[in-house]
């Protein structure tokens, strides 16, 4: 059962030496009692951004504050990169640590294998 924690809400980052910021929707949700940050990356709308990928690190910085902030579970850390591909940042110790292929194009092929529906 898919669990709505929070409407999609556009954010910006910068990496440290970056004059470029990173721009992108993000939402909290629940799928079978179990947390999910999904994270859209919005640059390819607009090339004076950044991708999330070559930003992951500030980004990952930038969704653990937040959650913090607003008393928020992380759970993991699922992104729609620049080229449309659903994939995740791996998160340890609080900081990025790297990318795992996931592959699903639509945000509901990846909520139904997360939640089981197609037994997977």
């Amino acid at each position: 059962m898919l669990k709505i924690i929070t409407l999609p809400e556009k954010h910006t980052c910068n990496e440290k030496f970056s004059v470029k910021p990173t721009i992108f929707n993000m939402q909290f949700v629940e799928i079978n009692e179990i947390p999910y940050t999904l994270i859209w990356d919005l640059s390819k709308t607009n090339s004076e951004y950044r991708t999330v990928t070559n930003s992951a690190k500030s980004v990952v910085r930038h969704v653990i504050e937040y959650a913090d902030k607003h008393n928020l579970k992380l759970g993991r850390l699922l992104y729609k990169d620049s080229v449309g591909t659903w994939d995740e940042l791996i998160v340890e110790n609080r900081c990025f640590a790297r990318f795992k292929s996931i592959g699903y194009k639509y945000v509901y092929d990846l909520i139904e294998h997360l939640s089981g529906i197609t037994g997977e």
